[in-house]
């Protein structure tokens, strides 16, 4: 499984880190990953985006975890939001699409998208993912 940070680098967005992790299935107790540690309130982290803007009306401060079901072969185009976005893939494929090009996601594999340009495209059995949007003020 992967983890793939979605940033900014010379005024881009691109992959600034991927982390691979795989739990013991022998373990005998719980295991976990920190996957996520962020002060929602920061609006440094919010670039200034390129694309398409697109308002889900999440207010700052305030999260939506949402599951949701993305038909077979869809391209959504590039375009950013005033939210950092985490989304952890559940079945199917898509790809994470970044200034600096496409970055396959299958089942587990995780991102987290801090409010730069992205876009997705979905694989040819669809997909169903899990995310939780955090609202971000304005740059």
């Amino acid at each position: 499984m992967q983890l793939i940070v979605a940033g900014i680098r010379d005024g881009r967005s691109c992959v600034v880190d991927r982390k691979e992790w795989q739990h013991d299935p022998t373990a005998t107790d719980v295991s976990a990953t920190r996957v996520l540690e962020l002060e929602v309130g920061d609006p440094s982290v919010r670039p200034v985006g390129t694309s398409e803007y697109r308002d889900y009306g999440i207010p700052v401060g305030t999260a939506h975890w949402n599951r949701v079901r993305f038909p077979a072969n869809q391209v959504r185009p590039l375009h950013y939001t005033n939210t950092i976005d985490t989304i952890t893939v559940i079945d199917g494929s898509l790809w994470l699409v970044l200034d600096d090009g496409e970055h396959e996601m299958l089942p587990g594999d995780c991102a987290l998208i801090k409010a730069v340009d992205h876009g997705w495209r979905v694989g040819p059995d669809g997909c169903v993912v899990s995310n939780i949007l955090f609202g971000i003020p304005e740059k």
